[in-house]
């Protein structure tokens, strides 16, 4: 753990020697690519704490204390920098600024994320919870708690993320963020009940977003149901016709990506009937295509 009396430079050059031991084996080519990423934030590292430095910033604890005051540049090296170090002592200011700085919202709820523990799940799930009693909810301030708690399996974080994936009144890449990272792993419980229930009535909305994390969300609760390939009820299969249909008639790109909604369709649809999805999936099959689905953040 990175500790708030250390030098950021001794701090930052450890990290970097450690990524660069832990490089991994897969292909030689694929190292390589690692090893230019991270000489790459080595090169920007050394030139920001130089100016850092300038500003006579030079330990953890005096990072923390100037971050939000920081230039724009100066400050998103300061959020990777503790979100490369896993900082537990900035999850304050980090919590802070994720609701403050409007710029910097994302940044932080992925250093959150990066640093993790049950301090930072409550600081957000109780950020969420504001923003989800409020009249107006700040969709800007949930996305970036989304990016914090994402893949979690606590029962407190899940609630937040099925909450928004449930909000008709959310805006539907919203809902969508929240429908890719709900992780419910048991079931029997209300949260894998009211996923389903979401993720069903998300098939027949009309926003994109929400089809499609829909349809993702569906596949992977069709998984957690099965036991080897039998399955533990048939509720799935009340997805069934509204999934042919968009695999029959729906061919817009989804989202973002460069894969059509017909082809999420299919492998949803090979989720519930045999415990898998198609093999390629839909992302490999369309591995070729160039072309990508509107990405929108209004």
């Amino acid at each position: 753990m990175a500790q708030s009396s250390h030098n950021l430079q001794a701090l930052f050059q450890r990290h970097i020697e450690q990524e660069l031991a832990a490089l991994p084996s897969r292909s030689a080519e694929h190292r390589e690519a690692f090893a230019k990423c991270i000489q790459r934030f080595a090169k920007t590292g050394d030139r920001c704490l130089r100016q850092l430095r300038e500003r006579r910033i030079r330990t953890l604890s005096q990072l923390l204390d100037k971050l939000p005051e920081l230039p724009r540049k100066l400050k998103d090296f300061g959020i990777s920098l503790l979100q490369a170090l896993k900082a537990k002592q900035a999850v304050p200011v980090l919590v802070r600024m994720l609701v403050d700085d409007v710029e910097g919202r994302i940044s932080c709820g992925c250093a959150l994320y990066a640093i993790g523990g049950k301090r930072t799940e409550k600081s957000l799930v109780r950020i969420a919870r504001r923003e989800l009693n409020s009249a107006v909810p700040n969709r800007f301030v949930l996305e970036a708690v989304i990016h914090g708690l994402k893949f979690s399996n606590s029962d407190d974080v899940n609630d937040v993320l099925v909450t928004i994936f449930e909000r008709t009144d959310l805006a539907g890449w919203l809902r969508g963020d929240a429908g890719d990272v709900i992780c419910v792993a048991d079931r029997r419980t209300r949260l894998f009940h009211r996923t389903w229930v979401a993720a069903l009535r998300g098939l027949t909305e009309t926003d994109i977003d929400v089809q499609f994390w829909s349809m993702f969300a569906i596949a992977r609760l069709a998984a957690i149901n099965r036991i080897g390939q039998r399955f533990c009820n048939a509720r799935f299969h009340a997805a069934l016709p509204r999934l042919r249909e968009i695999a029959a008639h729906d061919h817009r790109l989804a989202p973002g990506f460069w894969w059509p909604m017909s082809a999420e369709a299919e492998d949803t649809i090979a989720c519930i009937e045999t415990g898998t999805g198609l093999d390629p999936e839909a992302a490999e099959r369309w591995l070729g295509n160039k072309e990508h689905g509107p990405w929108s953040r209004d």
